[in-house]
């Protein structure tokens, strides 16, 4: 699992951690894959980043450390794919 921010997700990669607004509500599931849609509505949001499972990361990373509103859940969760 890594670190990745919004501006270097690709389509495809899949979401370790369930992503949560202020309110704590679900924005996105973990096991979702990443589309094109999903990330076009992060960037709206300015989300700065969310943590990607496996091997999908690119090579800038960032540690754990985030900054801004939406952070992913601090409990990891198997779900499916939250539409848009």
């Amino acid at each position: 699992m890594a670190y990745v921010t919004t501006q270097n997700l690709c389509a495809g990669m899949v979401v370790a951690r369930n992503l949560l607004d202020r309110n704590q509500r679900v924005l996105l599931r973990a096991g979702v894959a990443l589309s094109e849609s999903h990330i076009r509505a992060l960037h709206s949001l300015g989300v700065a980043g969310l943590e990607i499972r496996g091997g999908h990361a690119p090579s800038t990373l960032i540690p754990a450390g985030r900054e801004g509103g939406v952070q992913p859940s601090t409990h990891e969760q198997e779900s499916t794919a939250v539409s848009n």
